[in-house]
């Protein structure tokens, strides 16, 4: 992986990480992929990182509109879009700050993977859901993989054993530990040991935290029903036997 030349220190360490610990990720591309198949394009995808869905989906042939807010994450892809000629223009923004003049066309498919939606609150989502809306042709599809939680209350489903996440990127080792899962009425905050080895021998360590809103695919809808949209149906993405299933809610735009 290329963290791109114009870049290092702390941006350099963004990218790194997001790579680390989602670029290995797999499992619901087939579901995206479907859902781009079954719809048309373009399809937007919200928080698109390094583009480990949108760069799948537009090699599939289809067109993406990936927005990110983080800048870093946003040059990573647009200089990787651009290095393999794909369909795929990148924005960097916060979706609740697009207007329709901004995009290409009219979504058909708005995709918000890996939790995303669960990094806001209520009023956070509402905003988010609101400008989907705004954004997207009539009859588009909104789809958003939420934690599967009934992995996590089951007996011994957060305490099974989580194995590190490792990865070389031009001579430095990356290694980020899953350390525990801790639930509360709010909140689901995932602490992870990042250790960074550079080719000199010296050792980064820090503990990092990702913090999600609790969120479960009945609230969202009825959530969603307040602004206009209507539940469509559920989909299970299984993980595997140590990670968290995810549920993706779709809902369909007047």
């Amino acid at each position: 992986m290329s963290t791109g030349s114009k870049r290092r220190g702390a941006a350099d360490d963004v990218v790194a990480w997001h790579a680390v610990e989602c670029g290995s990720y797999g499992v619901d591309l087939e579901l995206w992929r479907s859902l781009a198949e079954e719809l048309g394009g373009p399809v937007l995808e919200l928080g698109a990182g390094t583009g480990r869905v949108a760069r799948a989906l537009a090699e599939s042939g289809h067109d993406v509109i990936a927005v990110e807010r983080e800048g870093a994450l946003a040059e990573e892809l647009r200089e990787r879009a651009e290095r393999a000629g794909l369909p795929l223009s990148v924005l960097r923004a916060d979706l609740r700050e697009l207007q329709p003049e901004q995009l290409s066309a009219p979504p058909r498919l708005l995709i918000g993977p890996m939790h995303v939606l669960q990094e806001l609150d209520r009023p956070g989502r509402a905003e988010v859901l609101a400008a989907a809306l705004r954004l997207c042709r009539p009859g588009a599809v909104l789809a958003f993989a939420l934690v599967d939680e009934s992995y996590l209350s089951a007996p011994g489903g957060a305490d099974a054993p989580l194995l590190p996440d490792l990865m070389e990127i031009e001579g430095r080792v990356f290694s980020s530990e899953p350390l525990w899962v801790q639930m509360s009425e709010e909140t689901i905050r995932v602490s992870r040991l990042r250790q960074r080895v550079d080719p000199d021998g010296e050792l980064t360590r820090s503990v990092h935290d990702d913090v999600l809103h609790r969120l479960l695919p009945a609230a969202l809808e009825r959530e969603a029903a307040e602004l206009g949209l209507r539940p469509r149906e559920r989909r299970l993405v299984s993980s595997g036997p140590t990670e968290a299933d995810s549920i993706a809610c779709l809902l369909e735009a007047p």
